[in-house]
């Protein structure tokens, strides 16, 4: 295995912070939420809130196919 160097200005915060939302995500953690208080979960009744990702694969591993996926919720009217 050949290890390569990486130029220190990647990881910066954002890098970082999209990196442990992902490890988050895998480990079936929640990144986001809404809580009864907050003023946007008040002004979401009857909406549909979606959510789309792709992932592809590396460029070396050419028999892979690119995954793609849509999420979605829908809040009632009440």
């Amino acid at each position: 295995m050949v290890a390569r160097k990486m130029p220190s200005n990647v990881l910066d915060n954002a890098t970082i912070g999209n990196l442990l939302l992902k490890i988050n995500a895998k480990l079936n953690g929640t990144n986001h939420s809404f809580t009864e208080n907050c003023s946007v979960a008040k002004l979401c009744k009857g909406v549909m809130l979606l959510g789309a990702d792709v992932t592809h694969p590396s460029p070396d591993q050419m028999n892979i196919p690119s995954v793609a996926a849509v999420s979605f919720l829908f809040t009632e009217l009440v």
